[in-house]
This record gives C-alpha cells, structure tokens and sequence, in this order.
C-alpha cells in the first residue's frame, strides 16, 4: 500500500550565531536531489535579548537573580519581533524541560508562578 501523500514538518529554533539561511538552504537542496517538494513558511532571527539591557536588569531584579542565562531550547520569541520586551524566562531546570519525564519542583512552579503574577501587575495592569 502506497500513501497518496506523505507530509513531513520540520520546526527549529536556531541559536544566536547560528546561520539559519544555510540550514534552510541545505535542507532545501537534499529535498531537491531527493525530488520531494519544499516549502519555508515561516522563518525569524534567533532570539537574543542583550544581558546589559535595562528590561533584563528589571526581570532579574524582580526575580532575585543576579545574572541572565543564555540556553539553547526552543521559544517563539524569534517571529514576536514587534514586541519591545522580549525574555525567555520559566522556573525550573532546563535540563528537565521538554522531555518524556518533564518534571518540576513544585517550590520552584510556585516561586515561577509568583513572578509572572508580579510581572503582570508590574507592565500589565
């Protein structure tokens, strides 16, 4: 039995200093040599906030850290480029996001929660 169609999508989030072009590009040329149809849809620039920035200094102070972290995981951040603040920020282990066994503490989902409650009151209401 044959498939009258077969469809396959491909979501990535490139870091920043990553050429996201050249792996569309590559991508592109193996579905070529391979004689299957490629579409782009939709494609935006990593998400980079710069660490200096008074928004971040805000946000870490707000959330009692004392510096930003840069993490390689996917957000769509890169096609909400009208927003003026833009932060990846979430409670927890990155480590232990996004997996078969995801799992949080529940002490930091409270301290998480706690934050965006005050970042809503903060820019919000």
């Amino acid at each position: 039995m044959t498939a009258a169609q077969s469809v396959c999508a491909v979501y990535f989030w490139p870091a920043p200093g990553h050429d996201a072009e050249a792996l569309v590009d590559r991508a592109r040329k193996a579905a070529d040599q391979c004689g299957v149809e490629f579409e782009s849809l939709k494609a935006g620039q990593p998400l980079y906030v710069d660490p200096a920035s008074d928004y971040v200094r805000e946000v870490l102070g707000l959330a009692g850290n004392e510096r930003s972290q840069t993490v390689c995981h996917g957000t769509d951040g890169a096609v909400l480029t009208e927003l003026t603040n833009l932060i990846a920020l979430g409670p927890g282990d990155i480590a232990q996001a996004h997996t078969q066994d995801e799992w949080i503490q529940l002490d930091k989902l409270e301290k998480g929660s706690r934050l965006y409650v005050e970042l809503i009151h903060r820019w919000c209401l």
